[in-house]
């Protein structure tokens, strides 16, 4: 069937309960064998039920054979840029699955199959704050035991998205109080780093929020005045004024006309004021009682 595979996948499909089967097998050659059809066989209609069957393997299995169900699950839906996964929301829960995972060597995986989902579709973040936050406030992944080896590469992703888009969180005091959390000094440095620097993320969101429903909104600008407006300077109505002619050009050149028009009449209005003011400071004092000429 292994040969069969890439020539004639439909005739491999027909087996496929066989196949499930032996990926169950006592024989870890035809586990792997069967691990290897199961890959090329999936479709975007068989992704889920096939995941299913493939983590519900992993209680069973070895090891070994374990870590090479979570890399078969990942790689399976990761392909050509996640081109068979529909539904972006349950592949996140799979993710979650994956991380508690006992013994598991892909932890640092998972958590960049996190990142990515979150960075590159939207709509599914509100769904991964809550997808991952109990992941977040389980004390039992900050355990230093061999089975969580890998996890802290994991939770390391899931306090940066949960900081990252900490608007989405619900309940503010649970989420502070587990990136705080004494347990967090069981984790790595870097890791560490992460958490403490997504409990401010955490904590400024929700001053941000407590201000905004405190104070006030900030009162919006007075509309500019329109441009057709009656009150408007007479160049302004003269651009927005049609020609009654009908040529563009003609309407354009009295519209700079009537704008230089109003122009020079505003410059000189403002030259005979200067000179007005200059001769009146050069006048002689004005005696209490007498009128100045002008």
């Amino acid at each position: 069937l292994t040969f069969l595979l890439e020539s004639r996948p439909r005739i491999v499909a027909e087996h496929k309960g066989n196949i499930f089967a032996c990926v169950d097998h006592e024989d870890s050659n035809i586990q792997y064998c069967a691990l290897k059809i199961v890959r090329g066989l999936v479709t975007k209609k068989t992704l889920m039920d096939t995941t299913a069957h493939l983590m519900g393997a992993m209680g069973k299995a070895d090891q070994r054979f374990r870590d090479e169900l979570v890399w078969s699950v990942i790689h399976v839906c990761m392909n050509d840029r996640y081109a068979l996964v529909t539904d972006f929301v349950w592949y996140l829960t799979v993710l979650a699955d994956l991380t508690k995972v006992p013994s598991s060597a892909h932890g640092g995986l998972v958590g960049d199959q996190l990142v990515d989902i979150c960075l590159r579709v939207e709509v599914v973040r509100e769904s991964a704050v809550a997808i991952l936050k109990p992941l977040l406030l389980d004390p039992a992944l900050l355990e230093n035991t061999p089975s969580n080896a890998t996890v802290p590469e994991a939770l390391k992703s899931i306090a940066w998205i949960i900081g990252e888009y900490a608007h989405f969180i619900t309940d503010v005091d649970e989420v502070v109080e587990a990136l705080s959390s004494p347990n967090v000094t069981n984790l790595p440095a870097h890791v560490q780093a992460v958490y403490v620097q997504s409990l401010l993320k955490v904590y400024a969101s929700a001053v941000a929020t407590h201000a905004g429903a405190v104070r006030p909104p900030p009162t919006a600008p007075e509309p500019a005045q329109a441009p057709f407006d009656e009150a408007a300077p007479p160049a302004v109505l003269a651009l927005a004024a049609p020609c009654e002619e009908g040529d563009d050009d003609f309407a354009a050149e009295r519209a700079a006309a009537a704008a230089a028009a109003a122009a020079g009449r505003t410059a000189s209005v403002v030259v005979a004021h200067f000179f007005r003011v200059l001769n009146v400071s050069r006048a002689e004092p004005i005696e209490v009682g007498s009128r100045a000429k002008v």
